[in-house]
């Protein structure tokens, strides 16, 4: 019955008188593999996603291999989710202790099942085997899957909720853990009438649904492992409907007005509502038919309402008819709809379809037809009402024509005449149909075609020659007025003038042909003819001319001489039509028919001649020959005159008058025949218009039987140039010589201005000269005034040219203002000449601006403003204008003039310069300015004057760009790049971590430039060629200008290896494993990607065994495999992307001690004494003490002999000292065989 005391070394000890014999034996007593835990048959539990950990205990002897096996069968290895890890130690019981720990993390539902565990221990003897199953149950929570999550259902209908148990679940659900959950709260726990149960809870369905079971719902089912939530999103959907309008309503429009018929739609989701035309085409947004939409949510019913309304502006006729009103839905169970159609219906008052005001023409005795149609709607109803009547009139009742809403009534007439004075007829159409009424008129117009009014036989008109208003009357009625035109037979041109006029009766003209003087030629048929549109009519006239004789005198006018005998002749051109007989040629002297005083042989045999033989002046006088026919008579006149010369009987006299008055001159002369009086001026006939002459006599020009004649001429207005002199008054007849005589006419002239002065502009010092440009018979005399005083002349103001010029020399201001003369030319006869006084000139005194207040030069910075100062003397109101490098400055910058601008005296015009910008510098300058227009010393200005000043504005300096690598390897170099404009050029001082301003200094470029706007700019370019770590932060540059500074900044990031870590630490130290710790070094900028960690060691015989392990970025902690009692030096380095840094200082320390791994060797056993022993051995080799030997267990028994059990386990235990590799055991049985 071996046991593991049993083992050991034994010697056997025979001795005789010759002495000792011993032989050794060494025994070893293997354990079988034992498990201790977990016990057969172990059900263990764990949770989905958490861990469970497994120990397997086994004790054997030598140490057994321990192993798990998952359940198909497979080896659990060191990795994964399935691991195992072994320990193993060495029990007092001399045993070996092993423990394999299956671990399961993150526990799937797969893993479930039977693991078993197995020690197998191998001897010489063969292979033992210990094995132990266990039971892993995963509880898996449920998970809840749906086909589809989301439902959209109808009002009313029934849904199925329901969800599926994602397989694996463990433990099953059962119905009671299910909790349903709606948009209310909780679900019953049971079937109801609206909630149906099934699939142990997992199903629901809902039926009769309505909008409030719309919402979330959820569901929970629950294990002991956890539970499992599902979601439904229910959607209930109610089918539209159209609350308003009713379907089939009716709506009466009238033409012309507004309709507005909602259509209401409950729904949900909203609907689609349109309004549809008896078309089916849709209703737009545009136009007279229109619709609009209203939507209203009522959170009460969770309904939303639509109100489409259909608007019909300015209603027509083609509105009318079918209006659909469609709601629509369209959900995933399909699309939903509502109609309801209405009938709008538009009425329309009547409108004519033709012209509500027609004409129509008929010819006398024709018929006629009115039609009257209408577009109306209801059908109207008609009256015709003719103006006058007519004598038989056919109305007809109005007729529906197909085509509605046309309606037509017929109104016939037949034989139209004309009736009295009126051929003209209105035909009223009114027409009404309860909506409107209204009116059309025809104008009906009767025509009739000409005829000659009178009896069908030919006319005879006579008249004599030359007769007057000799008429031809033609009379023809007819509608419209027949034109009445005459024609000769044969065609020569019809002389005369035509007249036509209406006749008392209607309808009835007559055209009378008048002829002025008719002559011979004038005889003749003539034709009248009358036409209109109508028709023509003619009518034939014969004119009979008779012709008066003609004759003239051979000589109408002779002059008799006292005693001298004197004929007068008859020359007969014509002796007329008819001839005229001898007995009709009569003679008459002033009148009288009387032949007393003639005697018969006055007369020639012809009577053509009338012969006196002596001249006396009572012969003097008219005598008439008459000569006639029955045509008329003609009457040739003579005339007998006695004659005188002229003779002056009453002349002219001396006329002195002002000019621009009449002047009156008369003469009077006598002689036969009355002289004719004439006058001359400056040798001048004067115009007879100029002058009248009227008949003369007195008692000595009668007795001469003498006539005179008085002539009176008359001058208006006279005028000195024109009229002034002598004047001839010359009277002549047919007898020499002629008589004259003459008188002066003098013509005084009062002064009067020709021209009126010039206003003179001139500038102070300057010389001017007014004329008094005064005209005046006999010359006047000239006075100058200033502003109403008389000017004395003086060394400054002289007259000269008989005080007709007046000059002013050297200009002083006091000398501006009004300057006029006065001119005087009255005789002693105050009614004669006159005074006159000249007109205003104005005298201007300008005098050049002068600046008093001056700009100055100025520098300011940016955004600031300057004031600039200009004041200006001068008149008159100098302009005062600003200019900047040249150009001019819009006046809206300047503050404006001030001052007196009537008199001298100073202005000023400041120039602010607001919120300088760089544009804003340069030259300004105020330029006063003074117009002199007119000016009588030359030039268009009276002067200019001009001061300048110099604007410097500092601009701020501005960041053009800053510029540097983001980031930089070292040892690369470093370029930073800074560059300001500004004014002046800016100095830029730039900054470097790690650098000195002295040390940087000699690392910059500096260069300037000008910009496009003539801006200056500065670029600085720091250029570090090697860079450090201390060159990593912020680059600086800082601009300044007087305007003031600014700096940016940019960021340089150096890269390089991680530092260093710090040594690492300790935190677990056990026989195998060292658990080290530390700090993430500093990365440089460079995120960490690995960890190494190196860790050594020099072993018992001197070899240094080094070992290398890494860690990942994230990790701060590492456990490393070593081996029992060995002093480590630890140490780690961090990788980054740049590369591998230095290592960390050493972590030194020993490992924990283990159970050496080894037996001693070399027993040695010496009997000392019949009781006493010597035991020694053999150091264990040092890599395998595994610490440090504190002591050696000695155990020893005696070994029995065959089936002799008295000292069956008689021994005992010896420890000596680690460092003590032998005892001496004592007190033991004589002569007996000891096992050690």
């Amino acid at each position: 019955n071996l046991q593991r005391t049993d083992a050991g070394n034994y010697s056997v000890l025979a001795s005789n008188a010759a002495g000792l014999g011993t032989a050794s034996f060494t025994l070893q007593v293997n354990a079988f593999p034992l498990i201790s835990s977990p016990a057969n048959a172990t059900r263990f539990t764990v949770d989905e996603g958490q861990e469970i950990r497994i120990q397997c205990n086994t004790t054997s002897f030598p140490k057994g291999v321990v192993t798990w096996r998952d359940p198909t069968g497979t080896v659990v290895r060191s990795t994964g989710d399935v691991t195992a890890s072994e320990m193993t130690m060495y029990a007092s019981s001399l045993l070996d202790i092993t423990s394999s720990t299956l671990r399961i993390t993150n526990a799937m539902y797969t893993y479930r099942g039977i693991y078993t565990c197995s020690s197998v221990t191998n001897v010489s003897s063969g292979a033992y085997t210990a094995t132990v199953q266990v039971e892993v149950n995963v509880q898996v929570k449920p998970t809840l899957t749906v086909a589809m999550s989301n439902f959209t259902k109808l009002q009313a209908e029934s849904v199925a909720l329901a969800f599926t148990v994602n397989s694996p679940v463990n433990p099953a659900v059962v119905a009671s853990d299910v909790k349903w959950t709606g948009p209310g709260g909780a679900l019953p726990t049971s079937t109801t009438s609206k909630y149906t149960f099934s699939g142990d809870r997992l199903q629901v369905t809902i039926n009769n649904l309505q909008r409030t079971d719309a919402g979330n719902y959820s569901v929970i089912a629950t294990n002991v492992a956890g539970s499992g939530t599902g979601w439904y999103t229910l959607q209930v959907n109610v089918k539209p409907t159209i609350s308003s309008p009713p379907a089939g309503q009716r709506y009466n429009i009238t033409e012309g007005m507004s309709l507005n018929i909602p259509c209401i739609s409950p729904s949900f989701p909203r609907a689609q509502v349109t309004w549809s035309d008896n078309n089916n085409t849709l209703v737009g947004s545009s136009g007279a038919v229109t619709s609009s939409e209203l939507y209203n949510y009522d959170a009460s019913t969770l309904l939303g309402t639509t109100t489409r309304t259909l608007i019909i502006t300015n209603a027509v006729y083609s509105y009318r008819g079918g209006y659909t009103c469609n709601s629509t839905i369209t959900v995933p169970s399909g699309v939903h709809y509502a109609t309801v159609q209405v009938n709008v219906d538009v009425l329309v008052g009547p409108k004519f379809r033709d012209a509500k005001l027609r004409y129509i023409n008929v010819y006398e005795g024709g018929s006629i037809v009115v039609n009257c149609t209408t577009f109306a709607n209801p059908k109207p109803t008609y009256t015709w009402t003719p103006t006058p009547s007519f004598q038989s009139p056919t109305t007809a009742t109005p007729t529906t024509s197909d085509s509605m809403p046309y309606y037509t009534s017929l109104y016939s007439v037949n034989n139209v005449r004309v009736q009295g004075s009126t051929n003209n007829y209105s035909i009223l159409c009114s027409v009404g149909n309860g909506v409107s009424s209204d009116q059309a008129m025809t104008q009906v117009k009767v025509n009739v075609r000409p005829r000659f009014q009178g009896a069908d036989t030919g006319l005879y008109v006579t008249c004599n020659e030359n007769e007057s208003n000799v008429r031809l009357s033609c009379t023809f009625r007819g509608v419209d007025e027949p034109a009445i035109t005459w024609t000769r037979t044969p065609v020569t041109p019809v002389t005369g003038t035509s007249v036509q006029s209406p006749t008392a009766t209607p309808f009835v003209y007559t055209n009378v042909r008048t002829f002025g003087t008719v002559a011979k030629t004038d005889e003749g048929n003539y034709t009248c003819t009358g036409s209109n549109a109508n028709g023509t009519a003619f009518r034939q006239l014969y004119l009979r001319v008779q012709v008066v004789p003609r004759a003239s005198a051979l000589i109408a006018i002779q002059d008799g001489i006292e005693n001298m005998p004197l004929s007068l002749t008859v020359m007969v051109d014509f002796v007329g039509d008819p001839a005229v007989p001898l007995a009709n040629i009569t003679w008459t002297k002033a009148g009288n028919t009387s032949w007393s005083a003639l005697a018969d042989p006055l007369l020639s045999a012809d009577r053509r001649v009338l012969t006196i033989r002596r001249i006396h002046h009572s012969d003097a006088g008219l005598y008439s020959a008459r000569l006639s026919n029955p045509a008329g008579a003609i009457t040739v006149n003579f005339t007998i005159d006695y004659e005188e010369p002229p003779q002056i009987v009453t002349a002219p006299t001396l006329v002195e008058l002002n000019e621009g008055t009449q002047a009156t001159f008369t003469c009077i002369a006598s002689g036969n025949p009355a002289p004719v009086i004439t006058w001359t001026y400056n040798s001048t006939v004067l115009a007879t218009s100029l002058y009248t002459a009227t008949a003369y006599t007195d008692a000595n020009i009668v007795a001469r039987g003498s006539s005179g004649t008085s002539s009176t001429l008359t001058l208006a207005s006279v005028t000195n140039n024109a009229n002034q002199g002598a004047y001839l008054c010359t009277a002549s007849n047919k007898h020499n010589p002629n008589a004259t005589a003459s008188a002066n006419l003098k013509v005084y002239v009062p002064p009067k201005e020709l021209a009126p002065p010039t206003g003179v502009n001139s500038s102070e010092g300057a010389t001017v000269t007014f004329f008094c440009n005064m005209y005046g018979v006999p010359t006047p005399s000239i006075t100058w005034y200033h502003e109403s005083a008389e000017i004395t002349p003086d060394t400054r103001r002289t007259l000269t040219a008989g005080n007709v010029n007046l000059t002013i020399s050297n200009l002083v201001y006091d000398d501006r203002g009004s300057y006029n003369c006065l001119a005087d030319n009255r005789p002693t006869k105050i009614t004669l000449g006159g005074q006159q006084q000249g007109q205003v000139a104005t005298l201007a005194v300008y005098i050049a601006p002068r600046i008093t207040t001056s700009p100055s030069d100025v520098t300011i910075n940016e955004d600031a403003s300057t004031t600039l100062l200009c004041t200006s003397y001068g008149f008159p109101a100098p302009t005062i204008t600003w200019t900047l490098n040249g150009a001019t400055i819009p006046s809206t910058q300047a503050s404006g003039a001030t001052g007196n601008r009537t008199i001298p005296t100073s202005y000023t015009n400041n120039l602010l310069v607001p919120n300088a910008i760089f544009s804003s510098r340069g030259l300004y300058a105020c330029v006063s300015t003074v117009a002199k227009t007119g000016f009588v010393d030359g030039g268009s200005l009276a002067g200019t004057a001009t001061q300048s000043a110099t604007v410097t504005v500092n601009i701020r300096p501005r960041r053009l760009s800053i510029s540097a690598p983001a980031q930089v390897r070292l040892p690369g170099a470093i370029n930073v790049t800074c560059s300001y404009s500004g004014y002046t050029s800016p100095v830029i001082t730039p900054s470097a971590p790690g650098y000195t301003t002295s040390a940087l200094a000699a690392l910059v470029q500096t260069r300037t430039g000008v910009l496009s706007d003539q801006l200056p700019y500065t670029t600085v370019s720091m250029v570090l060629p090697t860079s450090r770590r201390v060159d990593n932060g912020t680059y600086s540059c800082s601009a300044t200008t007087p305007a003031g500074s600014t700096s940016d900044s940019t960021s340089v990031t150096v890269l390089e290896v991680p530092d260093a870590p710090a040594a690492p630490m300790s935190t677990v130290n056990v026989a195998n494993a060292i658990t080290i710790t530390w700090t993430e070094p500093t990365i440089n900028n460079a995120p960490i990607t690995l960890y190494t960690i190196q860790y050594n060691y020099t072993n018992c015989l001197g070899a240094k065994i080094t070992n290398t392990s890494t860690a990942a970025s994230t990790a701060r902690s590492a456990v490393l495999r070593v081996e029992p009692n060995q002093v480590y030096s630890i140490r780690i380095q961090a990788t980054n992307g740049i590369g591998t840094g230095a290592f960390s200082s050493y972590l030194n320390l020993r490992s924990a001690e283990h159970v050496p791994e080894a037996t001693p060797q070399g027993v040695t056993v010496v009997p000392l004494t019949f009781d006493s022993i010597n035991v020694s051995w053999l150091q264990i080799p040092c890599t395998e003490e595994n610490g440090v030997i504190i002591a050696y267990q000695i155990l020893y028994a005696i070994e029995p002999e065959d089936n002799d059990t008295r000292h069956l386990n008689v021994g005992g235990t010896t420890n000596v000292t680690g460092a003590t590799r032998y005892t001496v055991i004592t007190g033991l049985d004589a002569y007996s065989i000891y096992g050690f």
